[in-house]
Formats: C-alpha cells, structure tokens, sequence
C-alpha cells in the first residue's frame, strides 16, 4: 500500500497486511518512520509495527516534538542508554558479592595469571567473608572501616586486600553509568603495607576511660571492651537482648547509617556474626545500674539511645570518647580497638582456644582470631627482661618473683599458641 504523510505533515504511515500468529489468517498493521534531521539520506523507522493508526501517529508525533525542541537523540542511542540504565539499577539492587563477581569475570581475560590468582585470593579469604551478603549501595565507611581494624597486624593482606575492595568500588562510582554515589574506602594510605599493631588498653585503662565518659555512655566502653563488640553492636543492642541470669547477651543487630537510608538496623554482616556471648560476672552490676536509670521501661528499648529513643550516630559516642582517651593515657585508642583490646584479653587468658576467639569475636573464620593470638609489648618486654636475667646467669629472683618460673609459664604459653597455630592450619588444608 502506498506511504501517507503523517497527520502533521511529518514522517510517513504505510499500511500492510501480515500473517497473524495468534489467530491465523492475516491482519493489518502500520510502520512509521521519518527522515533523521541530521542525515536526509537515512530514515528512521518506528522499532515496532502499530495495530492502530493513531497509535503509530503518536509516536511520529513525539519523534516531530523532540526534534522541534532540540532534544532527539537517534532512537539507537536512546536504546542503547535505556538498556544501560536497567543494568545500573539491576547492580544497584544486587550484593557487592554479586558485584564483585561480575567484576572479576569482566576483567579476568586482562590479567595475568599470577594477578588472577591474587585477586581471587584476596576476595575469598579477606573481602567477602564481610561483605558478599551486604547490598552494595549499604556498604559504609563505617563498615569498610571495621572490616580494616578487624583485619590486625597482617600489614600485607590487609594493604592488598583494601586496595582491591577500593578498586571494585570504584568501578561502581565510575561515569557514565555509576553505581554508587562516593566510594566508601575512605581510610587514607589504607591500601600501604606499613607495619604497627593497633594500641591495646589494659583493664586499669579501660576503667578510667569508661569513668571519664558521660553516665550514659560508661556503659558502652566496658560493653565493647569486656565483650568484644563492634561499634554497631553496641549502639543496637537491647533491653531484651540480656539474659542477667545466664549472665549472656545474645548479639543479634547491628547498626549503620547511610546518607541515602539513615539508620538501617540489620543482622551482623555474617552468619558467625549472630552470636550469643557471656558476660564476666563483674559487668552484672554496671548493666543492671545502667537499665535502671538510662533504658525505657518496654523490653525492646535500646540500651543507648537520643532523648527521642532513636539510634545514636557512631560520632555521639565517640566525641566523649576522644576525650576520656586522654584522661585515661591512652591518646591513640579508637573506639573500635576495645574490640581488639577485648580479644587480647581473651587469647591472653589462657583459656580461650581459637575457636573460642573466633565464636566470641563473630568471625567466619579462624583466620581473624588468630590475629589476637599474639602479644603487647609490654608481655614481650616482660619476656625479654627475664631471658636477660637467665642469659647472665643471676639469681633469677625479681620482686619476690621466681623468673625461672616466669619462663616455664612464658614458654608453655608459645607451646599452647603454637597448637593452635597448627589446629587453624589444619583447619585451612580441610
């Protein structure tokens, strides 16, 4: 049939008939298409046939309309772009493991051998173990932030390991069809291999700094000290979470603020992480205390909180707290190293095996405890001093203190590390 103009003088309408698929027979159908302003020697064609004929003069219509306006883009182009934005929004919705995943097969055809294996390396014992389940536009500095402190003294992994999450993330921020608004790792050098151990507060410390804290927040040091928590944990936790009798809380939030969703409260970023953990029978009284003047009457009041009840921001607890840090000695302490202190303590006691810390501390793997399985300096200056004195062949007496002793239980502590090396080994090769 032969071409008509559009109803405005614009394009064109043709009428044809078409096998119909469905019923059978045949029936009519229109195609539009109009000259691209651009190029007079190619017409653009509607992507689709019209059953109706207004519904194909409307869309010559809105093409007309777009040009006319200074607006029209070449329909491929509009494809094109449409289709990259489903995609942006689909890898807006999904995990950073998922992400993280499409990332690497996108990439691993450029690498060498030697790269891939690292990268896949890095990703599997140090970055998703964290973050594989958190929703990529909900990773926080926050949690970046943790997840680096929680890594300890292993200078090398955790430089490597950080600069490999900082550049997934920032393909996620990267125009023209970015992810994510900012990138999260913000912890600067965070991806250099410099050395140091984080500072550890000795329990003396940790009872100025939680008497140097307003009444509301005392509460909170010990909690993070004494029961290992993240700063997440601790700023969650509930009323109801406390069984006094038992003498365990039961860590089953945590929670982190966005610039685009406010607080979220959500379960610990891992499985391991839902744990139960006992208390020290000392702690029994400064919680009840606290209840009684600072927590509402309902059984899911928050244990810290605003005036209003609601969560507090991880800077509401540690403005006081850089503060009390002087006070206490300790002018380098963070928040989040009473959580290393605490499993310090704990690896330190003796008792605490491995799989204790790692239970404790809400960890996957026995990997990240063992990084509490060393010692301060002042433990190995103590070790120092006193093979000094057995070296020179003196009296091994000091302050009433027999060192010989002191080295038998010094050298039964290596042996039991030792095992538990060789168990977390063990462990690895299964």
């Amino acid at each position: 049939m032969a071409k008509t103009k559009g109803a405005s003088g614009f394009g064109w309408l043709r009428k044809a008939q078409v096998k119909d698929r469905i019923n059978g027979g045949k029936r009519w159908v229109y195609y539009a298409s109009y000259l691209n302003p651009f190029d007079k020697e190619e017409r653009i064609k509607a992507p689709h046939a019209f059953d109706y004929k207004m519904d194909a003069r409307q869309w010559l219509d809105a093409e007309h309309k777009l040009i006319s306006s200074g607006q029209w883009t070449h329909p491929n182009v509009r494809a094109k772009a449409a289709l990259e934005e489903r995609e942006v929004e689909r890898s807006r919705k999904m995990t950073f493991g998922d992400y993280a995943e499409r990332w690497f097969e996108r990439n691993v055809n450029r690498w060498k051998p030697r790269t891939e294996q690292t990268y896949r390396q890095l990703l599997d014992t140090y970055i998703l173990p964290t973050f594989c389940e958190t929703p990529l536009n909900e990773v926080s500095v926050d949690d970046v932030g943790e997840w680096y402190d929680d890594m300890g003294n292993t200078p090398s992994a955790r430089g490597n390991a950080y600069g490999l999450l900082k550049q997934i993330l920032d393909v996620a921020c990267t125009p023209p069809n970015p992810v994510l608004t900012y990138n999260p790792c913000q912890i600067k050098g965070g991806a250099k291999h410099a050395g140091g151990e984080r500072p550890v507060a000795t329990p003396e410390q940790v009872a100025k700094l939680a008497d140097a804290m307003p009444g509301k927040y005392r509460l909170a040091v010990l909690l993070a000290a004494w029961l290992s928590l993240r700063s997440g944990e601790v700023r969650a936790l509930r009323k109801s979470d406390f069984g006094l009798k038992k003498r365990t809380v039961h860590i089953q939030h945590n929670v982190t603020y966005t610039k685009q969703h406010g607080f979220v409260e959500s379960t610990p970023k891992t499985a391991a992480g839902n744990r139960v953990v006992a208390i020290p029978s000392a702690l029994i009284p400064e919680i009840q205390e606290h209840m009684k003047r600072h927590v509402g009457k309902d059984k899911d009041a928050l244990l810290f909180c605003t005036s209003t009840g609601n969560y507090l921001h991880q800077s509401e607890i540690e403005k006081p707290f850089i503060e009390a840090r002087k006070q206490a000695g300790c002018p380098e302490l963070r928040f989040h190293d009473l959580r290393h202190t605490g499993n310090t303590f704990a690896i330190q006691t003796g008792v605490a095996t491995v799989a204790d810390l790692q239970k404790r501390g809400g960890w996957t793997t026995p990997t990240m405890a063992l990084h509490y399985a060393h010692s301060t300096l002042d433990r190995q200056q103590q070790i120092a001093d006193a093979l000094d004195k057995v070296m020179r062949g003196e009296n091994p007496k000091q302050d009433g203190e027999d060192l010989t002793s002191m080295v038998k239980q010094l050298l039964e502590e290596n042996r039991r590390l030792s095992e538990q090396l060789a168990e977390l080994g063990a462990e690895k090769k299964e």
